[in-house]
């Protein structure tokens, strides 16, 4: 087990157990290069058997309570991880803290159930990428068929879990809009709220089988490209419109309850940068037009304000710079709380998950601390237009660049 230090500000558990090597073979798996090559249960026993005494980050989250994903690199459920996956419940029972898992399902599943009977705070992520089973089995050849998952999906949420069906990676061509919807209809009469999306990605440094991008129906090219997250968001906007669900599109310009009523099943987590969104649109609704350091630090550290302002040792921290922004982590000052690390997210566009990269808001300005002031692009009337502030602190709108006061309007 250790922090999930390369998914901070975008993954809500900050702490994994990923068994090896995943099994199930899926030709398009983007994790090909993180997976773990041999167990770590070993080490895990041992931290858990001496959780008081351990000084590193791992134990300082799992002290403080926070859940534990199995897993974002590989399947606890896929053939070479599932009789790990039991022992690793075994001890995590003992405990309370959140269990959420990333799966596709197989063998394992009834095993975990056993293990974890009675525990409330425990989520499940079930992975759906095929309209039909014979196109999943050539795709994800040993991992169970998507007839298999969504039975899974359903029986766990007749049980009262909750579940979030991934449909990630979205490719319409493995899964057309008829069958999407129909299983949408399926899964949210039995009880389904909360859905993931996401697009095909490939990396430019791997090499995939030839049969992968015939059955995408499109080039490398286009997945590479800005072009294949419009055009998925559009397709789960038209398909999810009057569906009572919610669902989350990673940078998509709708806000998403997803992640948080994830948070708070599990009883704990970190708030990802993103859900920000949800308390902008509330601000908007209220009046406000800049958006502070100040008020996105108080949003994400809510339910951990300790853990957050703890002073922690600067090579915990700097992991995560490390991981990922090794640019930043030469020239940033010393990192010794999430704060601080929130803050440099904040101000800090080469961060991916930084909002300065949201095509939906831009940073016009920064208060007297040098913090950026974030400002939905809406609010921009033209070229020539940005936000002030006036000396009472109040937001104003500079229509045109003129020292009239007459072009002045506040903005209440």
């Amino acid at each position: 087990m250790d922090a999930l230090v390369g998914l901070f500000g975008g993954h809500p558990v900050p702490l994994e157990y990923s068994g090896v090597d995943c099994s199930n073979q899926c030709q398009y798996c983007f994790a090909k290069g993180y997976s773990c090559r041999e167990s770590d249960y070993t080490k895990f026993q041992n931290l858990i058997r001496n959780l008081d005494k351990r000084e590193n980050l791992a134990a300082e989250l799992f002290r403080a309570g926070q859940p534990v994903l199995l897993s974002n690199r590989s399947d606890p459920f896929c053939e070479a991880n599932r009789r790990e996956t039991a022992s690793v419940l075994k001890l995590l029972r003992q405990f309370p803290n959140g269990i959420y898992f990333q799966t596709k399902t197989g063998d394992g599943m009834n095993d975990a159930l056993e293990i974890l009977e009675g525990k409330q705070n425990v989520a499940w992520y079930i992975t759906v990428t095929c309209a039909d089973d014979e196109l999943s089995k050539k795709l994800e050849p040993n991992a169970p068929p998507t007839s298999e998952r969504l039975d899974w999906a359903v029986h766990l949420a007749e049980l009262g879990s909750m579940v979030i069906l991934a449909f990630n990676p979205l490719v319409e061509k493995w899964m057309p809009k008829k069958a999407l919807e129909e299983i949408l209809d399926v899964t949210i009469s039995a009880g389904i709220r909360n859905f993931y999306f996401d697009s095909l990605h490939l990396e430019k440094k791997r090499t995939y089988p030839k049969e992968l991008l015939e059955l995408t129906g499109v080039t490398a090219e286009y997945l590479d490209c800005v072009e294949v997250d419009w055009d998925t968001e559009n397709y789960v906007l038209d398909v999810m419109e009057g569906r009572d669900a919610e669902c989350y599109l990673p940078w998509s310009m709708k806000s998403s309850l997803v992640y948080l009523n994830l948070i708070h099943v599990l009883g704990g987590g970190f708030r990802p940068v993103e859900s920000y969104l949800t308390c902008i649109e509330h601000g908007l609704a209220e009046g406000f037009s800049g958006f502070t350091w100040d008020s996105f630090y108080e949003w994400m550290s809510e339910g951990n304000e300790a853990l957050f302002e703890k002073e922690l040792p600067l090579s915990w921290m700097e992991r995560y710079t490390y991981i990922q922004q090794r640019q930043i982590y030469m020239e940033h000052p010393p990192l010794t709380s999430y704060k601080d690390l929130l803050k440099l997210i904040w101000n800090d566009k080469r961060f991916t998950c930084s909002l300065l990269n949201h095509r939906g808001y831009k940073s016009l300005e920064k208060d007297d601390f040098g913090n950026v002031v974030l400002v939905p692009r809406s609010l921009i009337i033209n070229d020539r237009g940005r936000l002030v502030r006036d000396r009472e602190g109040n937001a104003i709108e500079l229509l045109e660049k003129t020292a009239d006061a007459s072009k002045l309007q506040t903005v209440s």
